[in-house]
């Protein structure tokens, strides 16, 4: 994927920013599977963990892009090819 060949020190943000999302799915799964249960901890930590990760997207990986004058545009194309890979359940 163009981040992880994007520039020198992408790979430990990249690594944190996949756990982040893998956690958030794990937790929008429990509130799924049984709502009532520990509804308000887990939304609580929900978004404690997405405010951190926008925060850190802002923060580091942003300025990443700019500095190292990412295309944007095939970023774009890679993105909506992804997208439609997983809606037709490709991996």
């Amino acid at each position: 994927m163009w981040a992880r060949q994007g520039a020198p020190g992408w790979d430990p943000v990249l690594d944190e920013a996949k756990d982040e999302h893998a956690e958030a799915k794990q937790i929008i799964a429990r509130i799924q599977a049984n709502p009532a249960e520990g509804l308000e901890s887990n939304f609580k930590a929900l978004v404690a963990g997405v405010r951190h990760h926008v925060k850190e997207e802002e923060d580091e990986m942003f300025p990443m892009v700019v500095a190292n004058a990412v295309p944007l545009d095939d970023v774009a194309r890679q993105l909506s090819t992804r997208k439609s890979q997983l809606k037709t359940g490709a991996q």
